[in-house]
């Protein structure tokens, strides 16, 4: 009798073992669930202003979104609704801008930092006009700790896998029968893009202190994140001269928020260091001090 309950023993406190497992495994479901809950119903951190890239999409989203905003500024690409949009959009905290159909979102992003360099509220959410589940789930960048992902969010990346990545080719659902050609742009790859920027060396620090690449155009950035590059950054970032909204050079860009942003140090530009020639300063990052 006592050989059988001995052997018994291990038998049982294997099932025991496995029994608890699969309830810890449900614990730890249920509790991400909640976390997820929590998130959903209270998305942190909220931003000041919203600056929402629109072509086509359905904006209503935008009435119910406006209470959370002090501004938002609605750019539509497509200058054929711009009345329609104008008259639907009657809040005091909405400006409805008509833009030229000219690159991605990305590009009316720079264009709007640049217009509105010495007056950005504290927090800007840029986002695109298609509704996000709850509008401000978006890529959160927090400074000087990198890049905060908020539960819901989807694709974002280590940002040495993008260093040399470039496009032959791309078609996007707002073009149908290739109606807007692909522009391919002058750089090889991200990385030779980079290089026109900075100093290779700059480059280099830049990849090892960012900690993320966002993409799908959304996210919240500060104010004090933005100033950390001088305007001329931006200005020199943009491109106005290629014409068409299916240009390779807005996937670069659309690649390097996350460089600038995530990351936690000054990158100086590598342009300014050949204009002063008579200045010793070395084109090196140094650690940023400045809280968002």
């Amino acid at each position: 009798m006592s050989l059988n309950i001995l052997s018994f023993l291990p038998r049982a406190a294997s099932a025991l073992l496995q029994v608890l497992s699969y309830f810890f495994l449900a614990l730890c479901f249920l509790l991400l669930s909640f976390i997820g809950l929590v998130a959903y119903h209270n998305p942190l951190p909220q931003a000041s202003d919203m600056v929402c890239c629109a072509y086509n999409e359905n904006l209503k989203w935008i009435h119910s979104a406006a209470r959370h905003y002090d501004r938002i500024y609605l750019y539509i690409k497509n200058t054929e609704r711009f009345d329609e949009v104008a008259a639907e959009f009657q809040e005091s905290n909405i400006e409805v801008i008509p833009f030229e159909n000219k690159g991605s979102c990305d590009h009316i992003y720079l264009h709007h930092i640049i217009t509105h360099y010495h007056d950005l509220n504290d927090r800007i959410a840029f986002m695109k006009g298609s509704e996000l589940k709850v509008n401000v789930y978006c890529y959160y960048f927090y400074i000087p700790l990198g890049l905060k992902v908020l539960p819901i969010c989807a694709s974002w990346h280590e940002p040495q896998v993008w260093r040399y990545f470039s496009l032959s080719d791309w078609q996007f659902r707002n073009n149908p029968d290739a109606k807007y050609p692909f522009q391919k742009s002058s750089y090889s790859d991200f990385n030779d893009y980079l290089h026109s920027l900075f100093s290779p060396q700059d480059v280099d620090l830049l990849f090892a202190h960012s900690s993320r690449l966002i993409f799908e155009g959304n996210f919240i950035v500060g104010r004090n994140n933005i100033h950390r590059y001088p305007r001329a950054l931006y200005e020199q970032i943009i491109d106005n001269s290629t014409p068409g909204p299916n240009r390779e050079i807005d996937h670069f860009h659309e690649r390097l928020w996350g460089l600038l942003f995530s990351n936690n140090m000054i990158m100086p530009l590598k342009s300014y260091s050949h204009k002063d020639s008579s200045s010793t300063r070395a084109t090196v990052l140094t650690p940023l001090k400045t809280q968002l």
